[in-house]
Order: structure tokens, then C-alpha cells, then sequence
């Protein structure tokens, strides 16, 4: 019998559904020769450096930098029931192997890796390796489990990730809060991040604006663009020479490309798909106070969308009164702008 672990329930109960594995029991699937259990995200975290020496519990500038020669992990209170379910079910005498049917990549390796060594298993361990979950992929992918061995590098350099963000973060973060009597945050990525946010949005204030030109010859069905120049009298003078003269096309190039059906919805993009979604239900205007009768709005996709109907207790939300033409104006989100023909 195979132990297959995921990441999280969801994807648990999608492969236990592919697999057979149908009988619920108090934690995992069980059925067709598999048991399906879950992680909820990390069962095991770094501990907290009170848990090397209890004198740095107290934020200290003498007691940095904290460099702890072996990592020690601590499982959070809410998780230890599942972590002792899994540690129980990898020494059941019924398993003989182990699947990690974690995320596939560095975080999902991790997750599962972990487990894996907290509870002593020495039992074969395969990889579960998909990037959807559909159904076909899913029985292609345990058709083909690969060896866990072949993604030991991949669990080192996780392990790796993990103590550099903690020694940048525990460090640094205590360094400059000591320093300047505030806490302070500091992280590996974040902080690179933030700079770069900052960064730009200095480059934009202090952005000026200059003119460029660009010389055109119209030829037929379509239009020939040279540099952009930033002293006219250069631009004039090319189309001078070119006016009233012949041109030669010496080369041309035709590519051909494929366009690929949209990806199913991620997480991510199915969130903000159904934000918009709700303010198109909100801007569905047409009622006789405003006198509107017809509005059409154009979201930043290039798509657009007809309003007909929305009440007035709704409206008054996105009213932001009229201008000096007595035309209405709209409070709209950053992603919805409205058609100029009815500006």
C-alpha cells in the first residue's frame, strides 16, 4: 500500500478521487491500495532563536550576529495533530512506500521533506511531479512516480532558502530595530523589493518629459518608421530627401506564431477575475433619476461590457456628483475606464 501526502486537503481529496481512494477516515482517504493524507502548509517552522539560548529572547545588539550551528524546528499548536496523524500512518506496517505529492517545486519539497525526516521514515519514498490537476495528468504522473533521491538537490537548496531567510531576517530585523528604537523589518526579499519600489517611484517624480521625433514614409498599405531623434531639423531632413522619391523594399521578414488556448484559472487569477465581475454587477446603471439610459465601460482586457440596470441605493456608492455641465461623475475602480463615447 502507497502513502501519497499533498500539500493540502483540496489536493488530497482531488488525487483520493482519481486513485479510488473513497473511505474517509480521520485525517486521510484510504482505498484501491493507497492511503491519501495531507499537510496543512508547513507542519514544521524554524524556531525562534529563545529556542537556541534564552537570553535571546531580549531584543540585544550583543547578542547578534545569532548564528546557530544546527536548525532546530518547532511545530505550531494548531498542526500538531496532523503531523502526529502522518508520522503514524508513514509506521503503519501496511505502507510500504511513500509518495510526496506536494506543490512541485522547491517550497513543496520542503514541506513534505521535513515530515518525512521528523518522523523517521525510512521507507521508499517516490515523487509525485504534476503542474495540473486534471485528471489525466494525475494518473499520468503516478504512472511515472519518480524516485524521491532525484530531487535531493532540490530539497537542499529549499533548506538553504529557509536558513538564509532566517539568519537575514532575525538579524537584520533586530539590528536596525535596536538601532533606531522602532521594529523595523527587514527580509531577503522584501527589503530588495521594497527598494525597488521606491526606486521607481523616484524615477517617475523626477521623470522630464522630452520631445522626440520620428520620421514615416507611407508606402501603400503600410507605413516605414525610422529612429526616434530628438533634434527635428534631423527628422525634417530625412523626409526632405525622401519626398517625391522612390522606395525600395530590400527585405522583408514574415513570422508565423501560435497562439496558445488560455491556462485554467489559478488561484490568483480567478480571485481578481471575480473582483471584477462583482463591479461589473455593481455598474449595471439604467434608471430614470440619472436619466441614463445607456453606459458602456471598458475594463483594461479591452473588453467591454453593456449596463442596463443598477438602484439607486447602489448608484449613490459611485456617485461623486456632476461638474459644471451637470454631467455625472462615477467613482471607478483603477481597472475600469469609461468608453469615450460616453465622457
Amino acid at each position: 500500500m502507497k502513502l501519497v501526502i499533498a500539500e493540502k486537503p483540496s489536493v488530497a481529496m482531488s488525487l483520493a478521487a482519481v486513485l479510488g481512494a473513497t473511505e474517509r477516515k480521520d485525517g486521510y482517504l484510504e482505498g484501491s491500495g493507497y492511503l491519501v493524507s495531507w499537510c496543512v502548509g508547513h507542519l514544521l517552522e524554524l524556531a525562534q532563536p529563545e529556542a537556541y539560548k534564552e537570553q535571546y529572547a531580549k531584543w540585544r545588539y550583543e547578542d547578534l550576529p545569532i548564528l546557530p550551528e544546527n536548525w532546530k524546528y518547532e511545530v505550531p499548536k494548531d498542526k500538531k495533530k496532523q503531523l502526529a496523524l502522518l508520522c503514524r500512518l508513514m509506521k503503519d506496517k501496511r505502507v510500504d512506500s511513500v509518495v510526496c505529492a506536494t506543490d512541485a517545486g522547491r517550497e513543496g519539497e520542503l514541506i513534505f521533506r521535513l515530515v518525512y525526516e521528523y518522523a523517521g521514515c525510512n521507507k521508499p519514498m517516490e515523487r509525485l511531479w504534476i503542474s495540473s490537476m486534471e485528471d489525466a495528468a494525475i494518473r499520468e504522473g503516478f504512472d511515472h512516480l519518480r524516485p524521491g533521491s532525484d530531487y535531493d538537490k532540490l530539497y537542499d537548496a529549499a533548506v538553504c532558502r529557509a536558513g538564509a531567510d532566517w539568519l537575514i531576517g532575525i538579524n537584520a530585523t533586530r539590528l536596525f530595530s535596536v538601532l533606531y528604537g522602532v521594529t523595523l523589518n527587514v527580509g531577503r526579499v522584501m527589503s530588495p523589493t521594497l527598494a525597488l519600489l521606491v526606486q521607481r517611484e523616484s524615477d517617475i517624480e523626477s521623470f522630464i518629459s522630452k520631445p522626440f521625433y520620428v520620421p514615416e514614409i507611407t508606402c501603400g498599405g503600410f507605413t516605414a518608421s525610422g529612429e526616434k531623434m530628438t533634434e527635428r531639423s534631423e527628422a525634417e531632413k530625412i523626409r526632405m530627401d525622401c519626398d517625391h522619391n522612390s522606395a525600395f523594399v530590400r527585405s522583408a521578414e514574415k513570422q508565423v506564431k501560435t497562439i496558445q488556448p488560455p491556462r485554467l484559472y489559478d488561484l490568483t487569477t480567478l480571485q481578481r477575475e471575480c473582483i471584477v465581475c462583482e463591479w461589473i454587477n455593481l455598474f449595471s446603471i439604467c434608471f430614470s433619476f440619472y436619466s441614463i439610459t445607456d453606459l458602456r465601460c471598458l475594463l483594461n482586457n479591452n473588453t467591454y461590457y453593456n449596463f442596463c440596470y443598477l438602484s439607486k441605493n447602489s448608484m449613490q456608492k459611485f456617485v461623486g456628483g456632476t461638474d459644471q455641465n451637470g454631467r455625472l461623475i462615477l467613482k471607478c475602480p483603477s481597472f475600469v475606464t469609461f468608453h469615450p463615447d460616453f465622457q
